[in-house]
């Protein structure tokens, strides 16, 4: 099940499961190249204490025939290029967007910064542990919205907080925030989050 965003639509793919995305909003990678009612499932979220039925009720020969094509279409491949994976989308999707034009920003939103530390290799040797500061990512925005400044904080990478009240009252609001090891918040007291 997903949310807005989240890498575990690749994983689901990856191992061989059906995604139930649980957003009408959402809209998936390369949606307007690939028909993800073949290899995925929407459910409202109104509609999540029917979650069993509603499983129940799904082909799940036909959506797991669609996700392995889908899985490989979506693989990316690391060394050299083989004609696989999902290279060929990612440039249809960059020429598609690059012949519709510039991008044009709301006229009621204005970035004032986009900071991403990369300093360091958060996972370089490091085992997915959660006494360890493997996803520590540490990345800060700042946007004025009709007038009025938030600041988002993200300190993994995945989950971020904003608020209107400043950077450090925005880290509060991720969930990860609290259960960092001791280290790991330390990292981020540092920063002033």
């Amino acid at each position: 099940m997903l949310a807005q965003w989240t890498p575990r639509l690749a994983e689901a793919l990856y191992f061989e499961c059906v995604p139930i995305i649980l957003s009408e909003r959402m809209e998936p990678p390369f949606a307007g190249l690939l028909d993800w009612s073949k290899f995925s499932a929407r459910l409202k979220e109104s509609q999540l204490p029917s979650l069993k039925s509603f499983v129940k009720g799904l082909d799940h020969a036909a959506l797991l025939k669609g996700v392995r094509l889908a899985k490989r279409a979506l693989e990316y491949h690391v060394g050299s290029y083989t004609g696989l994976g999902m290279l060929p989308l990612l440039l249809h999707q960059m020429h598609a967007r690059l012949a519709a034009g510039p991008i044009v920003s709301p006229s009621n939103v204005v970035a004032l910064y986009n900071d991403v530390e990369t300093e360091r290799d958060y996972n370089a040797g490091l085992q997915s542990d959660s006494s360890q500061c493997a996803h520590a990512v540490s990345t800060a925005a700042a946007l004025l919205v009709d007038g009025v400044r938030w600041d988002c904080v993200s300190t993994d990478g995945y989950q971020a907080g904003c608020s209107t009240k400043g950077a450090a009252d925005a880290a509060t609001k991720t969930a990860t925030t609290a259960a960092r090891p001791r280290r790991c918040r330390q990292d981020l007291v540092a920063r002033g989050w």
